[in-house]
């Protein structure tokens, strides 16, 4: 019974050890800060009253920032690299900003410096990464309706013009909207030049991979770069009112466009992701194969007397006719046949199936306690 025991004890650890998944994991957080659109901008005179007119001078622009937080995990017996972002790990800043310059130009007099105003708005918004097709939340978008805000509020005069100026803004975008295209896989940072590895191209895939450079107990790196998509519309409008001598003026709305973006292609900075490859096991350490083989000493009594059997040690009743095994391996009451030796070769069995091996310790250790009944 003592031997049954260990052998059983065996076959658990055996299948324990192929149900263990050897993998790894690194950040995979790619981040990138750009400007689709940066411009200058002039209205031109925009006629008012009495020969008088009102001009504005701009430089504007567009910033976004994008950052993804997540990992890739390697399963190192499935060779696949899935990568998972983080729950609302996504986030998208879009920086929305004017510097403007105001001048008023009116007949005789010449012109008129109203003043420079900066104007700075931000769109954000968070999500999950990495956007990538198949993403309930792709492609990811804000919009946003600001204002109107003031931006001039003043009374002036230049020679007989008696003027107030009152200039409001508003910011209209309906919307900014981006969407993650692919990963690139190379095994070098320049990914010109470097051979590639793969392609990630679906949310949440397992990619068949197979890691470069990667040697047991070492650590396997490449590079990810991510690939994506931004669309943009974006509208700003100034809203002048005006009295000059006592003369009102307005509402006279000037737009100011930015630049439409339809597949912008975003290209982020190259990240390195690296996996710990496992150990080669130990020389004689098993790795799944398990052998067949067995041996009939019995176990020794761990008391050091004798055991609770009445045998002395010899086997009583008739022995084991070996042309009574039948021709399906039972034996009737004795071990399972052997299998002939062309079955593997070498006259050794080499079973890399737990559970048909566990089947056939069970039958032997019947077959042992049957032995010791009789």
């Amino acid at each position: 019974m003592k031997k049954i025991a260990l052998m059983v004890g065996v076959v658990t650890a055996l299948v324990g050890a192929e149900a263990h998944a050897e993998t790894d994991a690194d950040n995979f957080n790619p981040q990138t800060t750009f400007r689709p659109n940066e411009f200058p901008w002039t209205s031109g005179p925009i006629s008012l009253i009495l020969g008088a007119s009102i001009a504005f001078n701009a430089s504007a622009y567009h910033e976004i920032d994008i950052e993804m937080l997540g990992e890739g995990e390697y399963d190192f017996d499935a060779q696949t690299l899935t990568f998972t972002g983080e729950a609302d790990g996504g986030t998208m800043e879009n920086a929305l900003g004017i510097e403007v310059s105001v001048t008023v130009d009116v007949p005789v007099f010449g012109t008129f410096d109203v003043g420079l105003y900066n104007i700075e708005e931000t769109a954000d918004g968070t999500f999950s990464p990495y956007l990538l097709p198949g993403d309930i939340e792709r492609p990811f978008g804000v919009d946003e309706a600001i204002g109107p805000n003031d931006l001039i509020d003043t009374a002036f005069s230049i020679g007989t013009f008696d003027i107030t100026l009152d200039v409001d803004w508003v910011l209209n975008i309906p919307g900014i909207e981006y969407r993650s295209e692919r990963i690139l896989l190379t095994d070098g940072e320049d990914s010109v030049i470097a051979n590639e590895v793969g392609v990630y191209e679906n949310e949440d895939e397992s990619l068949d991979l197979i890691l470069p450079d990667a040697a047991p107990g070492e650590t396997s790196e490449m590079f990810g770069t991510l690939y994506g998509t931004l669309d943009a519309e974006v509208a700003f409008i100034f809203i002048i009112n005006a009295t000059i001598n006592e003369i009102p003026v307005g509402p006279v709305e000037v737009p100011l466009d930015y630049p439409v973006n339809e597949g912008l292609e975003i290209e982020f900075p190259v990240e390195l992701i690296s996996f710990d490859v496992p150990e080669a096991p130990e020389p004689g350490t098993s790795t799944g194969a398990v052998d067949g083989s067995t041996t009939d000493e019995p176990a020794a009594d761990s008391s050091g007397g004798d055991s609770d059997s009445d045998s002395d040690g010899t086997t009583t009743g008739d022995p084991i006719d070996p042309s009574s095994t039948g021709g399906d391996g039972s034996t009737g009451g004795g071990l399972p046949a052997a299998p002939s030796p062309s079955d593997s070769g070498c006259g050794c069995t080499t079973n890399t199936d737990a559970g048909g091996f566990a089947w056939l310790l069970g039958l032997f250790g019947l077959t042992m306690l049957r032995r010791r009944r009789d």
